[in-house]
Order: structure tokens, then sequence, then C-alpha cells
């Protein structure tokens, strides 16, 4: 496969992307039709690139042009510039590739402007200095600029600074089956692999050749916030994970303490996921489709623990996942606030007396973490504040656990736990 062959399948992966796709099912959909590993390595590189830098390439075409182009024409644009600032290309074959790829797809007549803005887009320069903090930290660590000025607002800006420069491993994450293998064992199968405190982290293409049936994949900040979850609780107790697909957490739970696990989520699909994944690690778990806003009596003071990983912002998963930012807006924090807390509202009315009720997004902006929590305890007196620490994720004094790239080497993660007080 040439290289005007692999940017065309690019640029089309990122137009439905841009145009709201989920950019790991269309990627993996579209990998698995290539064959050879490098043209796999080229396609992957070059569209997670362009999506992580999105804002500062839009930022730099701005620079350089009057108006808006098509959607079309920013995703040629964006790709040229980005292989021209962070990919070892000649500049020369850069614009030219570009500019028959605009040809390509069907828009001949600009390929003249594409040549010229490529062109002159090395002669923007970065980083900026500027008295608007917020647009500083946008443009040079490529994050929508209202989440910088809103992290700036609630942490300061070292904090917000170094919370977007945070460079996360580019490898995946994965639990061991240690019924199959324990960890030394699983270290040595490559020497690449890293240790984590829940598992390893391993190159994806070291990845593809360790039998599957060896491990599990999931995120550290996942596998940490099961750890909190289950701390505390006795072997083969009753968990309700509320919003559970694709079921990573569930089956964590159920492998960590032999839980009776029963995994929910709105949309029959997921639940199909949930089961999947379930299968594939070997775990037993009872997965059913749920509406976790709507009170459903045979859950009542059912479990032991019922855990609410709620729909978020995602802020705290941008490093990982780039296109989750993409289409979201500062004013979707209100109605995602209102829906935490009308799932932990539901999710407590399933808890026994004595019972644990936790709470936890892949976000950091206290709208959806603190308020929510504060908010709960405020409105529920049966229940009360416990830690949510466990012995690998500290709690800080108000008993929550954050989870920070920048420190934890991870997504960024939070986690409340409460308890349901007796009856006595």
């Amino acid at each position: 496969m040439n290289t005007a062959e692999r940017n065309l399948i690019t640029a089309r992966l990122l137009g439905k992307i841009y145009g709201g796709a989920y950019s790991s099912i269309e990627l993996n959909r579209e990998l698995r039709g290539i064959a050879d590993e490098r043209d796999r390595g080229y396609v992957s590189r070059l569209f997670y690139g362009v999506l992580d830098k999105s804002v500062q390439l839009d930022y730099i075409i701005s620079k350089l042009t009057k108006k808006r182009p098509k959607p079309i024409v920013c995703v040629v644009l964006r790709m040229g510039i980005y292989m021209l600032r962070y990919m070892d290309e000649p500049s020369y074959a850069v614009v030219n590739t570009q500019t028959e790829l605009i040809k390509t797809l069907g828009k001949r007549e600009l390929s003249g402007f594409v040549n010229a803005v490529l062109r002159a887009s090395e002669s923007v320069k970065l980083p900026i200095r500027d008295k608007n903090k917020a647009l500083e930290l946008s443009v040079n660590l490529s994050a929508p600029e209202w989440i910088a000025k809103k992290l700036i607002k609630e942490y300061g800006y070292d904090f917000a600074a170094a919370f977007l420069a945070a460079e996360l491993t580019d490898k995946t994450h994965v639990r061991i089956n240690e019924r199959e293998i324990n960890k030394e064992a699983f270290c040595a199968l490559a020497p690449s692999i890293e240790q984590s405190p829940c598992g390893c982290f391993v190159p994806y293409a070291e990845l593809r050749k360790i039998n599957p049936g060896l491990y599990v994949v999931q995120s550290l900040a996942s596998a940490l916030a099961v750890e909190c979850y289950t701390e505390g609780l006795s072997r083969g107790a009753k968990i309700l994970d509320l919003c559970a697909a694709p079921g990573g957490k569930a089956v964590y739970a159920a492998t960590l303490i032999g839980a009776d696990v029963t995994a929910c989520d709105i949309h029959p699909h997921r639940v199909e996921l949930i089961k999947s994944y379930a299968k594939s690690a070997g775990v037993k778990i009872n997965a059913i489709q749920n509406d976790a806003t709507v009170f459903k009596p045979s859950f009542e003071s059912a479990f032991d623990c019922v855990i609410c990983d709620v729909p978020c912002s995602g802020v705290g998963v941008i490093k990982n996942k780039p296109d989750v930012m993409l289409n979201r807006k500062e004013e979707d924090l209100r109605s995602l606030a209102e829906l935490q807390y009308k799932i932990i509202s539901t999710a407590a009315r399933y808890v026994k007396p004595s019972g644990t009720l936790c709470y936890s997004t892949c976000t950091v902006f206290k709208e959806e973490n603190e308020d929510v929590a504060n908010r709960f305890l405020s409105e529920n007196p049966d229940f009360e504040n416990l830690s949510a620490g466990c012995e690998k994720a500290q709690a800080g004094t108000d008993g929550y656990v954050r989870l920070y790239p920048q420190t934890h080497g991870c997504d960024g993660f939070f986690v409340a736990k409460f308890r349901r007080k007796s009856n006595d």
C-alpha cells in the first residue's frame, strides 16, 4: 500500500469521526481490512495524531484562511499540517500527496488552495504567548479553550498546564488472568512489558502475539476504581453495576472478590458487549437491560454494593480518546450533572442497610464530581460519607479519590463512596 492509499483511508476515517462517529469502532473496522502491519501502524499514528492535535491544527488553519474551509478540506489540511510538523516526511512530498488527495476526494478545484495553505503553514509559529492564558494552553497543548479555562478556574494555571501536557504511555494496559499465569511469568513474555499496580502495560504489536486467554484489556484508572469499589466488601458480595458497558469493571469485581455481579445497560447492544467481555474473561455475571434513571422494584435494598460509573463529559480520558471532546460543549455539563444525580438517587434505593454506594466518573470537573457527591450527602441523611480509598489509590481528606494523568500515569478519574446507615 502506498502513501496515497494510506492517506485516503485516513482521510475518510477522519471525516466520519468529525461527523460524530466513534474513533475506536471506525478505526478497528478499517484496520481489519489492512493486511500489512506497517500500513496499519501508519494509519493509526496519523489518525490519532490528527485527532489529538485538532485544536492546534485548526488554529494554524484559521491564521491562513479568511473563513473556515469545508469539512473534507479541513481534514486534508489537518492531515498535511500534522505530517509537516509531527512526522518525518519531506515537505514537498506532504504537499504533493495532500494536493493529489483533495483531487481524489472530488475537490479538484481546491487543489491550489490546499497547496498554498500547506506551504504557508510552516510560517505559523508555535508555541504562542498570549494574555489569555486559556487560549495559550488551548493552542499550545491542543485542547478546547473552554476546557483549559475551566481547569484554570477550578485548579489554577499550573495544574491545568500539567494536566493538559501529561503524556500517557501508548502501550495497552491489561489485567493478567492469574488463573492461567502469574504476573512475573507474564512480564517475561516480552522485554518491553511494564508492570502497573493492577496489571501490565504491553506494546500493541507484542500484545497481538500473546495468547488472549492470558489477559483482559482494561485501563489502569478503571481497574483502580474497581479496587476502590470493592475495598471492605466480603467475598461473594452482591454487586449491582448500573452503567456497566462494556463490562470491564463488573468483570474485575467478580474476579477480584468472587462477587455475585449484576451488570446493566440501557441499550441492548451494549448488554451484549458486557456478555461478550465476561465470556472472553471466563467470568460469570448476570447482564441485563435496565434504565439506570428509572426505579426497579426488584432491586430495592437487594445489594451489598451498588456502582454508579455514570455518563460524564469524559475530560479525564482525552489523552487516550481525543475525539471525546470534539463535539462536547461546556453547557453540556449542567444536563450531565442532573443525569448523574438522577442515577445516583435512584441507585441509593437498591443498597442494603450498611451497604455501600459508589459514584465515579472519568472527568475532573467539580460540577460532575464533588458537587454531585456533596449534594447527594446533603439530600440523603440515611447515607454517610465513607473513604473511597484503597491500598493502590489513596483518598483525600474528604474521602474522595482523584486520579490525574500527571501524577498517577492514567486517565483522570473520580470515586466517591457512601454507606447506607443501618436500621438500628
